[in-house]
């Protein structure tokens, strides 16, 4: 995994180099989370390319050894690797870079080991830039140029996000397709509306640009973006805790917040970026509980600091709205999340209302079938917040517990979106074809390699989707107390606790979905369907929006790199 995200990176520093009149002096730095979490075929790479490791112990008084520092190219890990570098079309394969390798001896986290990258290294190096990528991420080989583009042609990008999706695979499982398609919805749904509002919700650790006079400030000064950002290595109470668990939505609202420089947060398309997948269902579970806890606990503390942004006198007006139109999006989004059941609930019981309009239950008087569907659904969701609570997904009876909920979950709301598909009027089906028509065109042209899965991605998204959403935002919100980091071996949970106060929050989540759906559901049906006209209407046209707003972002970046391009040619003649 190290191997491959390391020949991408000095692939990526060899095609820079050969494309662009601008000598930039680039040093790569491996920091190792922990010694005993280094796989033996990875300890052997590193002998082979030249790293003393006979120094390495694990001691708490060295948390973290500087080893060598070594010049590598593409030739010398090939070699160790044992594949023939003849056979890799990559260019420059002799040509060295600086490679600098760092450990830690125990695994204490990934902010920490972005604490010594930050603090330490980079405040002796003082770079310009620097390019963080987490291991497994293969950087496309022109994506770093694309970044520094972005950088270079505008000063006021303090951070620059590539476009990262996952490998897509033909007749890949079930939740591996279900992981690509919502990489990609969530990129169209999200970045291109806080690409124009110069407010990114996260600066992915997996692979992003960051420059480091926007965060350099004086890490000991509470206004610094770095303050904040390492609060996290000493969490205060649950929320902090989930916040700093997907640690990259905090660093770009420190730096919105806290710069007095209007620096704005971007992203670029042409940068593509290769990332890892969940392998099974149960790890992509614990995964999306960390990131969507995460996600909701960075917008409430984004929200909550939202009157100090709008009393900082160093931020203009115009950059106030924008912050506040980000943060107010986010807010929609997050109530959307919380009151998913009674959506459901209400579309469940007015498509049976629909199709048994006079079916009624003997000797219940006014209990229709629509009804019981109503309350099946909410029945099985009270019972898988019970059973989330008390069974882990660790064990094999967990899991079994928990894919029958999700298949439960799958049966009832699937059927129910299929029914209200294939009863469309030919106003929504023309609607629906438009906009999938400039939604491929927005997934397809900036990732050709989609172009062929895209149908089939597409249609298993629409309909997995629903439920899988359904069934991982429950049980992201019942474990919101668990502030383990749940995969890559990280699996400790020190602070299941506040189970009175989880307790309140579960009873109030539900009772108010039950509330707010059975008042829904004594409106009229006409009243009803109005209601979720408008609501389709708001999805489809954002989403549509967001797809014509992308395609532009990217035939702006194409521009905008040709332009850069000749002007660097004409300044090197």
């Amino acid at each position: 995994m190290i191997c491959n995200t390391l020949l991408a990176a000095i692939n990526n520093a060899n095609h820079l180099k050969s494309t662009q009149y601008i000598n930039y002096n680039i040093k790569i730095c491996i920091i190792f989370d922990g010694i005993a979490n280094i796989a033996p075929d990875t300890l052997r790479l590193l002998a082979l390319l030249g790293y003393n490791l006979d120094v390495i112990r694990e001691d708490d008084a060295y948390p973290m050894l500087m080893l060598d520092e070594k010049a590598l190219s593409l030739s010398d890990i090939h070699h160790a690797y044992k594949t023939d570098i003849d056979k890799v079309p990559f260019p420059d394969a002799e040509h060295k870079v600086s490679c600098i390798l760092a450990l830690k001896s125990k695994n204490r986290g990934k902010l920490d080991s972005h604490a010594w990258m930050f603090l330490s290294l980079c405040n002796r190096i003082n770079p310009t830039y620097i390019l963080q990528v987490d291991a497994g991420t293969i950087p496309d080989s022109s994506c770093l140029m694309n970044l520094l583009h972005d950088m270079e042609y505008q000063e006021n990008y303090a951070a620059v996000a590539a476009y990262l999706l996952p490998k897509p695979e033909p007749f890949s499982a079930l939740h591996k397709s279900w992981q690509y398609s919502n990489f990609v919805w969530d990129k169209i749904s999200f970045w291109p509306v806080g690409y124009f509002l110069g407010y990114l919700e996260v600066i992915p650790g997996a692979c992003s640009l960051i420059r480091w006079e926007a965060i350099s400030k004086n890490d000991c000064d509470p206004t610094s973006p770095l303050f904040g950002y390492f609060r996290g290595l000493s969490p205060d109470g649950l929320l902090q805790k989930n916040l700093y668990l997907a640690e990259d939505r905090v660093l770009g609202f420190e730096i919105i917040k806290n710069n007095a420089q209007e620096y704005k947060l971007g992203f670029n398309p042409n940068a593509g970026v290769e990332i890892d997948s969940c392998k099974t269902l149960s790890e992509l579970i614990l995964q999306r509980r960390r990131w969507i806890n995460s996600t909701i606990s960075a917008r409430f503390h984004a929200i909550s600091q939202l009157p100090q942004i709008l009393r900082d006198k160093n931020k203009g007006g115009g950059n106030k709205l924008k912050i506040s139109i980000a943060l107010y999006l986010s807010l929609i989004n997050t109530i959307r999340i919380f009151f998913m059941p009674a959506m459901f609930s209400v579309l469940n019981f007015t498509v049976f209302q629909h199709l048994f309009p006079s079916t009624y239950i003997e000797g219940v008087a006014g209990m229709s079938l629509a009804h019981i569907a109503y309350w099946g659904l909410f029945s099985i969701w009270g019972l898988q917040l019970i059973f989330s609570s008390y069974t882990p997904l660790t064990n094999r009876y967990g899991k079994i517990i928990h894919y029958l909920f999700l298949s439960l979950i799958f049966l009832i709301v699937t059927p129910c979106l299929g029914v209200v598909f294939f009863n469309m009027s030919s106003f929504w089906i023309y609607t629906i074809a438009a906009f999938l028509l400039i939604f491929s065109l927005a997934t397809m042209i900036p990732t050709p390699s989609s172009t062929a899965h895209f149908f089939h991605w597409t249609f298993l998204h629409l309909i997995l989707d629903p439920a899988i959403s359904f069934f991982l935002t429950t049980y992201a919100l019942v474990n919101y107390n668990d502030t383990s980091w749940g995969t890559k071996g990280l699996s400790n949970n020190d602070s299941k606790t506040n189970s009175i106060l989880k307790l309140a929050f579960l009873l109030l989540w539900f009772i108010t979905n039950v509330v707010i759906s059975y008042i829904s559901i004594g409106m009229d049906y006409s009243q009803r369907y109005s209601f979720f006209t408008l609501i389709s209407l708001y999805s489809i046209g954002r989403l549509s929006l967001c797809s014509i707003l992308l395609l532009f972002i990217y035939s702006r970046k194409k521009d905008r790199n040709y332009s850069l391009n000749k002007k660097l040619v004409n300044q090197s003649n």
